[in-house]
């Protein structure tokens, strides 16, 4: 038997990688404070990156302690999540402590947003969290990211 061809090699990452609770504090202190609170959001609910550079302060309710995870972006195209639905997600103690400071210096729509309200793009989330592994001496596979974040939370 011959095995097709594909036209496009499926590229395999480290995707079950994730870190301990001192990797991932390390990771958060070394970070810088445009997305300290981004890793910290990520490492706790488990959203994945492009729910996270969607977070509007409209689907954060922060009353009763919940996430409304109803849009991601992908590029520049804002649409639901993966899976098509929207879910909610409970918030910590210490999560909601740091989103209610948060809360209070925002100036946008965005919850993780640049210094001038617009939502941070996904090349600036990806080296400044680069950089952050790099600052805490976090010793990373090629390729993994965001997502080992969301990995962290599942395990």
């Amino acid at each position: 038997r011959k095995v097709p061809r594909t036209s496009r090699q499926r590229r395999v990452l480290a995707d079950r990688v994730h870190w301990t609770p001192e990797h991932s504090a390390a990771l958060v202190a070394a970070a810088s404070p445009l997305i300290k609170d981004m890793i910290e959001v990520g490492l706790r609910t488990g959203m994945r990156v492009g729910e996270l550079r969607a977070l509007r302060w409209v689907n954060v309710d922060l009353e009763a302690r919940q996430l409304h995870v109803r849009e991601a972006v992908s590029r520049t195209l804002v649409d639901t999540p993966k899976g098509g639905r929207a879910r909610s997600l409970p918030m910590s103690a210490a999560l909601h402590a740091r989103l209610t400071a948060r809360a209070k210096v925002a100036t946008g729509p965005y919850v993780f947003a640049t210094p001038t309200g617009e939502r941070i793009s996904l090349k600036r989330a990806l080296a400044d969290l680069h950089a952050a592994f790099d600052a805490a001496g976090i010793k990373r596979p090629k390729g993994v990211a965001w997502h080992s974040l969301r990995h962290t939370y599942g395990s």
